[in-house]
């Protein structure tokens, strides 16, 4: 048995997958940021690695989207030989964490522990102290992470390398949001600090 297909309806031309084209592109930044003040910081941070554009935003809207209350305060220390980053909840002086790193950012180690000792007991008796080292971009990366998802009111800065690469990873720490407390210190004593800390915010 054959079908005569003659008088069939002609078939309509199949519409364009609606799926392939990028509607988000098209949406103007202000509305996108809207919608991203929605958002948790946890669902920020997955979307921050789609592509550069909204990785952009997303730093943008951080500054509206909610915080945790875990942490209030945050404190970097900078040694001769290591770095320690100690994040402490509101009220609670027991409660903390700390990270210590390396000069170069990278996290230590025990065996990096027990040469940091040894080379504070070399200082003590008389070895040379190795020269100030700007803070690199793994220790900046360290303290932006925090910031930007904790609801952090209170930054110490101590025993700090005050110089051009720390100031302007100060102004970028600082602009997140309102901070109650900044502290900066550094090996010439906190007063000098304090003293150029309006330039910083400048």
């Amino acid at each position: 048995l054959q079908m005569d297909n003659s008088m069939s309806p002609p078939l309509k031309k199949r519409k364009e997958d609606s799926s392939d084209t990028d509607v988000f592109s098209l949406l103007p930044d202000d509305c996108i940021l809207s919608v991203f003040s929605f958002l948790k910081q946890i669902d920020l941070d997955v979307l921050s690695s789609v592509s550069q554009k909204v990785h952009s935003l997303v730093n943008q809207a951080r500054s509206k989207s909610s915080r945790s209350q875990l942490f209030h305060s945050l404190r970097l220390y900078q040694s001769c030989f290591s770095f320690k980053l100690t994040m402490r909840r509101h009220g609670v002086k027991l409660d903390m964490v700390t990270i210590d790193t390396m000069r170069d950012g990278r996290l230590m180690k025990p065996s990096d522990h027990i040469a940091e000792h040894r080379s504070v007991e070399a200082l003590m008796l008389g070895a040379e102290r190795p020269p100030d080292q700007s803070i690199p971009l793994a220790i900046h990366r360290l303290v932006f992470f925090p910031i930007q998802r904790f609801d952090i009111h209170k930054l110490e800065m101590i025993n700090i390398t005050l110089d051009d690469t720390f100031t302007e990873y100060c102004k970028i720490w600082t602009g997140v949001h309102q901070l109650e407390k900044l502290m900066i210190s550094d090996a010439h004593g906190e007063t000098e600090a304090i003293g150029r800390r309006s330039q910083w915010l400048a």
